[in-house]
């Protein structure tokens, strides 16, 4: 499955990473990040990386792209900061909400799985976004005080608005982008 999909002037693409025999994780969330740019941007496209490991793309475009265990994502944009993350339901995200969480956000947030996979992705998709190496997740990014549809999460002094999508029953990916 992929799709592609437009939110304001990003333009987002995910695919379910296809399980090709004989090949590991790796290879195979490689294989679907091509893939995606590919369809999104063109089969010339170079994607890069910065010093600090973000992806960059040679025309200048702003690009974010994110994996989990079955899926790949890419959020594409002319301009501004965006980010995104791709994540799976998973008990894990119990045992780190402590470390990425405020207590604040932990009662907002730690109540079910479902909403600390939220929270998970709009601190993952937010952090890509704001671009700063070394910034806390937990104090650094600041989620609102209710869980509310289009978010507004702030980090390192700027606003930036998240958008979900659920893949399936159990992946949901997130969009952050500056808010002017």
């Amino acid at each position: 499955m992929q799709r592609i999909e437009k939110w304001a002037d990003v333009t987002i693409g995910y695919r379910t990473i296809d399980l090709i025999p004989e090949t590991s994780r790796r290879q195979r969330e490689t294989l679907a990040v091509r893939q995606l740019a590919d369809a999104m941007i063109s089969p010339d496209a170079e994607i890069g990386h910065t010093p600090e490991g973000a992806p960059v793309l040679s025309d200048g475009r702003i690009i974010s792209i994110s994996h989990s265990i079955g899926h790949a994502a890419i959020a594409l944009a002319d301009s501004g900061r965006i980010g995104i993350d791709v994540e799976t339901l998973r008990p894990q995200l119990q045992r780190v909400a402590p470390r990425v969480l405020s207590e604040t956000e932990l009662q907002v947030y730690g109540s079910s799985l479902e909403s600390l996979l939220r929270a998970w992705t709009m601190k993952e998709a937010v952090y890509k976004a704001a671009g700063k190496a070394g910034l806390e997740l937990a104090s650094g990014i600041k989620l609102p005080e209710n869980d509310t549809e289009n978010p507004i999460v702030e980090a390192d002094g700027q606003a930036y608005t998240c958008r979900f999508l659920n893949i399936n029953a159990d992946t949901l990916l997130c969009v952050a982008r500056q808010t002017d």
